[in-house]
């Protein structure tokens, strides 16, 4: 009797310290992770909200406080910040060109009572929930005659025509284009080749404008009130964008992309 009874509780104890192993673990690794990080909760932070290729004169530095910690054990877990406008931002650890301690003047770091009543109200989207808190900023004033009104007309088209989309369930959204930097360099003359950098449909000898723009383009899905959902905004910041702006045969204006980087969509709900 007393061997089966060893025979029952021997595996049983394997398995829970196995357990216990595990679990001490796992403890360590959030430990570990979480106590690497420059921030901690409660801590102010300043985060670049459109990841630009350079951080360091980007104009999307927006300050926060840390709230609390997603998946601390995963190296791609990383830091909820709510954003001095009420949005809660998800930074990853790795991220770290992205993110910095608040430059310039800054409210002093908030104490442990007020970091735990921040941690629970983030546990809902009150904020963002609020009509109007969210919205895409209005596109720039595109008229004129002058060559640099022209070609943000051309470049503003680009987007208004995929954002106004055939898909049925996306045909309301709204696309607003927000330049912050925009200029226009010297002419060249457009020549026929094969892979042409100005791209097709020139007029040989014609002139070709350099334009350099960075710019935001902001998308407005609207919500489905069956289910609730408010929508979301999608910004997304096109950084020293290329164009080589011409007119073709028939006297129209073109302006191909020739460069540029494409930064990574940054969504927010309504």
């Amino acid at each position: 009797m007393k061997t089966n009874t060893y025979k029952i509780f021997i595996p049983v104890i394997i398995v829970a310290v196995a357990l216990i192993a595990l679990a001490l673990a796992t403890s360590s690794r959030v430990i570990a992770q979480a106590t690497t990080q420059q921030f901690k909760v409660g801590d102010r932070a300043e985060v670049d909200t459109m990841f630009s290729q350079h951080p360091e004169t980007s104009t999307s530095w927006r300050k926060g406080t840390v709230a609390r910690f997603y998946d601390p054990e995963d190296r791609f877990g990383g830091l909820i910040i709510k954003l001095e406008d009420g949005r809660e931002w998800r930074h990853r650890f790795v991220d770290k060109q992205w993110i910095r301690t608040p430059q310039g003047t800054d409210a002093p770091a908030a104490d442990n009572n007020k970091t735990t009543e921040l941690a629970a109200s983030n546990q809902t989207t009150a904020d963002t929930d609020k009509p109007g808190a969210v919205s895409c900023p209005a596109s720039d004033d595109l008229n004129g005659t002058s060559q640099a009104a022209i070609f943000k007309r051309l470049i503003d088209g680009r987007y208004e025509k995929n954002g106004k989309s055939l898909d049925e369930n996306n045909k309301n959204v709204s696309v607003t284009v927000h330049f912050d930097d925009f200029k226009v360099g010297a002419t060249h003359p457009y020549r026929h080749m094969i892979n042409n950098p100005d791209g097709p449909d020139g007029v040989n000898g014609g002139a070709v404008y350099a334009v350099k723009a960075t710019y935001v383009v902001c998308e407005d899905y609207p919500g489905y009130a069956p289910t609730g959902n408010k929508g979301e905004i999608q910004k997304t910041e096109h950084e020293n964008m290329t164009y080589s702006c011409f007119k073709d045969a028939t006297g129209d204006w073109i302006c191909n992309q020739t460069g540029g980087r494409q930064g990574r969509p940054q969504r927010t709900l309504k």
